[in-house]
């Protein structure tokens, strides 16, 4: 993700639920991830074919980059994205 200093970047993630009813799940960034990377929703539930939309922001406050990690954890599923955010 790009952003100016003091600006803002969003990325949107679709979760999709392939298995039957409904699964709760959780929306986490990793302990060393900078406060400048924020994640939206960080809980919910999707229905089974529903993507739902995890919003990832980026908002700099210096020139640089950084990194960090988001994990999505449902009952049936575990992913991790690797963030990176750049100042442009």
């Amino acid at each position: 993700m790009q952003a100016i200093p003091q600006g803002i970047s969003a990325k949107t993630v679709l979760l999709r639920n392939p298995f039957m009813g409904f699964a709760d799940f959780r929306a986490a960034l990793s302990d060393d991830t900078p406060l400048s990377i924020t994640v939206e929703p960080t809980e919910g539930n999707i229905g089974k074919n529903f993507d739902t939309e995890i919003v990832v922001k980026f908002s700099p406050e210096v020139i640089g980059e950084v990194e960090g990690y988001l994990v999505i954890d449902t009952e049936d599923i575990k992913k991790t994205y690797k963030l990176i955010g750049k100042t442009s």
